[in-house]
């Protein structure tokens, strides 16, 4: 009677211990990534952002940049290493232009410009905060 109630504590503990060893894996060894992607020092109208590991190892992850600014957090959260970034970010020019049809005559709209950047970058454990301040596409060489 005795080694029944034994084996009955062994596995609960096994079986707890799983539970938590489990538990601490999946966010233990994450990172959270925030920053501001600038182009020509002017915030980024909209866009996304893209973190892919540069080895193709493991999951990407991605979010949308808004009012210049971006976060994976919580469970867009990424792994640790080096990482490949892609950004598409749309840029007002200042200009303003015709809409077009079907739109009114003379109705005039923010001209925006969309481009695509490539960068590299290292995400360490925890909180990362990383900015990108990009080029546009005229003024690469």
């Amino acid at each position: 009677m005795h080694d029944h109630h034994y084996n009955a504590w062994f596995l609960c503990l096994i079986a707890v211990g799983f539970v938590l060893s489990v538990a601490g894996c999946g966010n233990g060894n994450r990172a959270t990534v925030e920053g501001k992607v600038t182009v020509g020092g002017k915030p980024a109208h909209g866009g996304s952002i893209a973190f892919i590991p540069a080895d193709g190892q493991g999951p990407s992850a991605g979010a949308q940049i808004e009012g210049g600014k971006y976060a994976l957090t919580g469970g867009n959260s990424l792994l640790p290493g080096e990482k490949n970034v892609e950004i598409t970010v749309t840029v007002k020019t200042g200009k303003r232009i015709a809409m077009g049809r079907p739109s009114p005559k003379g109705t005039m709209v923010d001209e925006v410009v969309t481009f695509s950047n490539r960068e590299k970058c290292k995400i360490t454990t925890g909180q990362n905060q990383i900015d990108f301040d990009l080029k546009p596409a005229h003024e690469k060489k």
